[in-house]
């Protein structure tokens, strides 16, 4: 529901940053792609990419897996260009583009975006007011790789619409269990997968799958 709001204010013309965080297995990525189908039923123009653990090293990779399918002809950033230029050249893409229709930015697992792209969505970040668009990032609050400070820089943005996941509580658990297996799971079982699992939905839903092929009443 908060994110539908942020979604209607973009609309309005006041866009926003979004972060969902979470340890893996919670859900961002779930939430992220309900997310972009709700945007996508409300006439936005969607862009998604996503940061890659042995992708690192490719200058503007993530940059250009959001802007390339919109970019067209237009010339990507070179070695020679002056990196102010070029962070609102590409800043610009993003503003012409909400102009035209709202435009939701989606960039799963922030944590493994290339330094160049990083920086340029902190650039954007700060200057979506009045900017028919929403930046919505996933990641690993706990991750080590952010050598240059980029990653704390978005997640600590004083405009941005923090997500923080947490894991299933009991009732919720058993409603999983229950869906994945098809039958309802007394109190004891839903302790002993609890215990099992922590509550995370990916471990929960990975249980269940084992629970109803190894056919355990």
């Amino acid at each position: 529901a908060q994110l539908q709001a942020l979604l209607r204010s973009a609309q309005a013309g006041t866009g926003r940053l979004v972060l969902v965080e979470g340890a893996a297995g919670l859900g961002k990525s779930s939430l992220l792609l309900e997310l972009r189908e709700r945007a996508a039923a409300a006439g936005f123009t969607i862009l998604h990419g996503r940061g890659g653990e042995l992708e690192r090293e490719f200058g503007f990779g993530v940059a250009r897996q959001l802007l390339l399918p919109v970019a067209g002809t237009a010339r990507p950033p070179t070695g020679g260009d002056d990196p102010f230029e070029v962070l609102h050249a590409m800043y610009w893409q993003i503003v012409e583009l909400a102009e035209v229709q709202p435009l939701l930015l989606v960039v799963d697992d922030l944590h493994w975006v290339d330094a160049e792209s990083l920086r340029w969505l902190s650039f954007v970040a700060r200057r979506l007011d009045g900017v028919r668009a929403v930046l919505a990032c996933g990641l690993r609050p706990l991750e080590p790789v952010d050598e240059a400070g980029l990653i704390t820089a978005i997640a600590t943005d004083p405009g941005a619409f923090v997500v923080r996941l947490r894991p299933l509580g009991a009732d919720a658990l058993g409603a999983l269990v229950a869906r994945e297996v098809g039958a309802d799971p007394d109190a004891e079982f839903v302790a002993a997968c609890w215990e099992t699992t922590g509550g995370n939905p990916l471990f929960v839903r990975q249980l269940s799958i084992a629970i109803a092929g190894e056919g355990i009443p």
